[in-house]
């Protein structure tokens, strides 16, 4: 029997940027194998990454963490991190933690790759 919240992350090339299609669940006793995967595609060479986050329902404060590490990662370098596809309770969680205001939310991943004007009126980076 599969674990429903087993996160699964597979990598595909954007344009100018990796996207990481993510599904499971965002916890602390899960993220791995995305903290592997973003560590792998977020680089000085590739410093521009997209998570579409479509296929992720919840998520705790690791997977936030996650997401602030890479973010500083990826700014380090020069790059950006942009979400895709954020279900309810996922953008529940980046809105109390106030992440929403560095993390630009798009519609879908392609969305995020061409760079348009995300929903909401978040800030593109």
């Amino acid at each position: 029997m599969s674990d429903p919240d087993a996160v699964t992350v597979q990598v595909r090339d954007g344009s100018h940027c990796t996207v990481l299609d993510v599904s499971g669940g965002l916890f602390a006793d899960t993220v791995e194998p995305l903290r592997a995967a973003l560590a792998s595609a977020v680089t000085a060479d590739r410093p521009r990454a997209v998570l579409d986050l479509s296929g992720v329902a919840l998520m705790d404060s690791a997977g936030a963490n996650l997401m602030v590490q890479t973010y500083r990662t990826a700014d380090g370098y020069g790059g950006r991190l942009r979400l895709a596809g954020v279900q309810p309770m996922v953008r529940h969680v980046l809105e109390i933690t106030n992440l929403t205001r560095i993390l630009p939310i798009y519609p879908s991943a392609r969305d995020a790759v061409r760079g348009e004007p995300p929903a909401g009126g978040e800030v593109p980076r």
